[in-house]
């Protein structure tokens, strides 16, 4: 350990004083638990008899300690460097150490009902099953506290803050649960150098998922990337893009982050003193879940307040406190987990979309106001927002536009009118909006209603009904028709933002449906 430490005796000082505490904190903490003393006397000893084991092995086989490399981020200024720091846990899957040790324990801990809890699909009366679930979760911890100490040495200081970091409890039945998700391509003027965290109001704190109540330790908020949250996910949490060393950051726009803090309680063992805790492998799965659809509906507002950019997510990250990030190098990362609506490719463009003070102060108010209507699990908008939110994913603009359509056709056509209403319902919708002409807004909608009509009956290339060819204009053509495809797909997808704007603050204001908005107020202002 005083490898990776400064030479200063100071440090080393306060991390021995630490220790003390985090020792005799668990010790406290097993005595409330109702832990025997006895019990985890047993583990400590058998691990400490594992890891010599692996010791001797790797003495024999003339190995050397695996080393895993920690490589840091840059701010698009720092320069690269490196870290190593040891894994000997690496050791293990090499040896035959695994195959028959941790039985004997397993089998006192089961009998003296002082072991880990049963997931749902082991039968608890099912001894072989239950022995093997025990071994597994033993062997587990064992890495565990090897790759805290970092040498082939027990350390029960080391064997303490393990136990305390990351080793299930047996009646715990509330966790808490940190993610991060990087927001790529979206820079806010205000957190330029700025490292406050800045929340969003929490618009539901009732949240479900199978026997587990899920709500907000703290509310939704947006911040800076660290460098040492950087480096934590280009070193364990892999983002999946093949990139020059060092400059993932650069490359894949990650600047700000949204962060989400959840505490999922297990409702079964919480309220059944007889029922055993569950491990932070279930409770991860379900604060994953719902974190999911938490992003996604900050996502969507994102793009919906300013509908002609483009912004994306990064993969969601759970982070889990540990005792080697004392180091200061990096956040450890308990795994990453992609979403449909995750950034897959690298972003090039140098453009960021930005965000001015102002422009932020109006996202919060905005987000406030309507993000409840931006729920991708409820109704309402649901259809046309998986519509919008499905256009940034696609690469073929025949589908693009065949989405953008539908969205419409489940906002504007929802009481049953005929598609040929489109431009003339959302001329009449839109017709107020500042920055948008009345003109521009029905032949946009009416081009759109025509390239859709040609790729579903005839097969037709979006291209084939846009002017790219003409330098000049002729007569009386349409501004529209004088744009690229590209050109044409982005001006679709803000017009279908546009037209859910307006009717998220149509039913906010008015306290109307979708299919009330179109009968009272569309079908009697248009040509129905």
């Amino acid at each position: 350990m005083r490898r990776y430490l400064p030479e200063y005796p100071s440090v080393y000082y306060i991390l021995a004083l630490s220790s003390m505490v985090v020792l005799f904190d668990v010790e406290e903490e097993l005595t409330n638990m109702g832990e025997s003393v006895e019990s985890i006397n047993r583990i400590k000893n058998e691990i400490s008899s594992f890891i010599k084991e692996v010791r001797d092995y790797a003495h024999n086989q003339d190995h050397e300690i695996p080393q895993t490399a920690i490589f840091t981020s840059n701010n698009f200024r720092d320069r690269e460097c490196e870290y190593f720091i040891n894994k000997p846990s690496k050791l293990v899957r090499d040896s035959s150490v695994r195959k028959w040790f941790f039985g004997d324990l397993a089998e006192w801990l089961i009998n003296h009902n002082a072991g880990f809890e049963i997931p749902p699909a082991l039968d608890p009366d099912n001894t072989s099953q239950i022995k093997k679930h025990y071994q597994k979760r033993l062997f587990e911890f064992a890495k565990v506290v090897m790759n805290y100490t970092g040498t082939l040495h027990f350390s029960e200081t080391d064997f303490y803050a393990a136990y305390n970091d990351l080793f299930t409890k047996r009646y715990s039945s509330v966790h808490h649960h940190r993610i991060i998700v990087p927001l790529p391509g979206l820079w806010f003027e205000r957190l330029r150098n700025d490292s406050k965290q800045y929340p969003l109001s929490i618009l539901n704190d009732n949240l479900n998922w199978g026997s587990y109540k899920i709500s907000h330790l703290t509310n939704p908020t947006i911040s800076k990337l660290t460098n040492n949250e950087m480096t934590g996910l280009q070193t364990y949490g892999t983002p999946g893009m093949v990139v020059k060393k060092g400059q993932t950051q650069k490359r894949l726009k990650w600047t700000n982050k949204l962060d989400l803090n959840l505490r999922v309680k297990d409702r079964q063992s919480f309220y059944d003193a007889d029922r055993t805790g569950i491990g932070r492998g279930w409770t991860g799965t379900a604060a994953r879940t719902v974190a999911t659809d938490i992003v996604k509906q900050i996502l969507t507002s994102i793009r919906l307040f300013l509908p002609e950019r483009d912004v994306s997510i990064g993969p969601l990250y759970n982070l889990e406190r540990s005792w080697m990030t004392h180091r200061g190098i990096c956040v450890n990362v308990y795994g990453t987990y992609y979403t449909n609506l995750t950034q897959q490719e690298p972003m090039f463009s140098r453009n960021h979309l930005r965000l001015s003070k102002e422009q932020f102060y109006d996202f919060q108010e905005y987000y406030d106001s309507y993000g409840s209507h931006f729920d991708l699990t409820g109704e309402g908008l649901t259809l046309a927002l998986n519509r919008l939110n499905q256009m940034y994913q696609k690469s073929n603009y025949q589908d693009k536009i065949v989405d953008c359509f539908i969205g419409l056709e489940t906002t504007l056509l929802k009481d049953g009118g005929a598609s040929s209403k489109i431009a003339d319902r959302g001329t009449t919708l839109l017709r107020h909006h500042p920055s948008l002409d009345v003109r521009y807004i029905h032949d946009l909608l009416s081009l759109l209603t025509r390239i859709r009509n040609g790729i579903v009956h005839n097969n037709a290339q979006v291209g084939d009904y846009i002017d790219l060819e003409n330098e000049t204009d002729p007569p009386n053509a349409r501004p529209v028709e004088k744009v690229s495809v590209k050109n044409i797909i982005n001006q679709a997808r803000s017009i279908l933002g546009h037209v859910i704007r307006e009717y998220a603050y149509l039913m906010e204001k008015e306290g109307k449906s979708i299919q009330e908005v179109n009968v009272d107020f569309l079908s009697k202002q248009t040509r129905d």
